[in-house]
């Protein structure tokens, strides 16, 4: 992990319990651990003010601080083995490329919230109407979901297939201009919750999926027709010279030059 490799194959996404909805980069290693402490936080009952509560029962704020004080717990050993590997090395290295950041859908007081963890573990709630990427891809994704936002969600809360046509467009656009560290297939799962409050995790096919592709190439297709059909505006500027009866002489005009 000293340096960035160009590829890991594997699913980022991963279904916790039936419950929640797992992602995550960075280190393998964390991220497993933090994976094995979301089971046990949504098998367990925690403490809310002197009373015992499931995980999901929990307010947004309370919910995020749980999960903070449980993965900094099971990150503890790999800051220690750090710090000590660094002195007996006497090399300085980043912290953050041993670490892991995770993103975490799951039913909060009977709707669906969104939780980001960064590396030190520090938890937040992504509000609603807005979007979150992690990994090597982030970097690319960012001002396409900020655009896709813009022209698909139109300041409303979009839709569940709106959404999904979103992430799909996302990864597209992700894979296409970095092959080196994002790749088919696509893995997309969604998260609805039940009149309970009880999570319902759908993973999209390969069928679904496909059809998302489609419509994308229907809407670009539309896009260009669009621009295409667009009127002219006013007259181009001339690139290059000027006109040649303007740097010559033309024919039979007085010339100075013997």
């Amino acid at each position: 992990m000293l340096q960035d490799t160009i590829q890991q194959t594997g699913e980022k996404l991963i279904a916790v319990r039936g419950t929640a909805i797992f992602g995550v980069a960075g280190a393998a290693a964390l991220s497993q651990q933090y994976e094995g402490i979301l089971g046990e936080l949504l098998d367990a009952q925690c403490d809310f003010r002197g009373q015992s509560r499931r995980l999901v029962d929990l307010p947004p704020y309370a919910l995020a601080a749980c999960l903070q004080e449980h993965f900094l717990a099971g990150s503890e050993n790999t800051y220690t083995s750090f710090q000590r590997a660094a002195l007996i090395l006497k090399k300085s290295t980043s912290l953050t490329i041993h670490l892991a950041r995770t993103l975490i859908a799951l039913p909060c007081s009977r709707r669906p919230v969104l939780f980001r963890s960064d590396e030190f573990c520090n938890v937040e709630e992504i509000r609603l109407n807005s979007f979150e990427a992690i990994g090597v891809g982030q970097r690319h994704a960012d001002p396409f979901l900020a655009f896709l936002k813009r022209v698909l969600w139109r300041g409303e809360t979009p839709s569940t297939e709106i959404g999904e046509l979103t992430v799909v467009w996302a990864l597209q656009h992700a894979i296409e201009v970095n092959t080196g560290g994002v790749a088919d297939p696509k893995h997309v799962l969604t998260l609805r919750t039940n009149a309970d409050g009880t999570a319902q995790i759908e993973r999209l096919d390969g069928d679904k999926i496909s059809g998302y592709e489609n419509r994308i190439q229907d809407i670009e297709r539309s896009m260009h027709g669009v621009a295409r059909d667009l009127p002219a505006t006013g007259k181009a500027a001339p690139i290059g010279p000027e006109p040649e009866d303007e740097i010559f002489p033309r024919q039979g005009a007085r010339s100075d030059e013997p």
